[in-house]
Order: C-alpha cells, then sequence, then structure tokens
C-alpha cells in the first residue's frame, strides 16, 4: 500500500486547486471526502459538498 502525502501548506492547497488535483479529507481515521478543493481559506476547505474546518480533519493528496 502506497503512503499518502499529507497537505500541510497553502501552497499544497492551492496547487491542488490549479491542477485539478484530487484529495482526500478524512476525519477521526476516516475518509470524510474524495475530490476536487473549490476554496480554503485560514479555517476551512470548500469542497462541493460542503466546508470541513481545517483544525478537524487531515487532507492528503488522493486518488479518484
Amino acid at each position: 500500500m502506497e503512503k499518502q502525502r499529507v497537505l500541510k501548506t497553502d501552497s499544497e492547497l492551492s496547487l491542488c486547486i490549479l491542477k485539478h488535483i484530487p484529495i482526500e479529507i478524512h476525519m477521526e481515521g476516516s475518509v470524510e471526502y474524495t475530490g476536487e478543493i473549490l476554496g480554503f481559506n485560514e479555517s476551512c476547505i470548500h469542497v462541493p459538498e460542503g466546508f470541513y474546518l481545517r483544525d478537524n480533519c487531515t487532507v492528503y493528496f488522493g486518488k479518484c
């Protein structure tokens, strides 16, 4: 199993938006969302289904 890379910086999130790179959002060890990011700010990540608070989740480069 290939280890996924955690996205930690605004630059990495911006790259995912610009290049349409899919991500995975994990909360409490389970996958909550897989797909593209629409936007983000210092407190949340915006996806088509809604928002995730950055402090409450871990974001990985995903495989969709």
